[in-house]
């Protein structure tokens, strides 16, 4: 049970950094990211699937490039 709050924290800080985005508040997306748990990408792939684990990772390399980290963007 507690496995399954993680998993929807991430995709609430996900989506809560995607919130900030489109408000142009880029510091706080890089926050929102910042404070959530860090998996690897084989195991968010395992619990999310591959198509929620890609928006997940589009979403993070949009934030890195909003807030000037190019070179983070390309190293998922």
């Amino acid at each position: 049970m507690i496995l399954f709050h993680i998993i929807c924290m991430i995709k609430i800080f996900a989506l809560q950094a995607e919130s900030y985005l489109r408000l142009r508040k880029y510091q706080d997306a890089d926050k929102s990211l910042a404070n959530s748990p860090n998996f690897s990408v084989d195991q968010c792939t395992k619990f999310f699937g591959p198509i929620a684990n890609a928006s997940m990772l589009v979403i993070k390399a949009q934030v890195d490039v909003a807030v000037g980290r190019l070179v983070f963007c390309f190293l998922f």
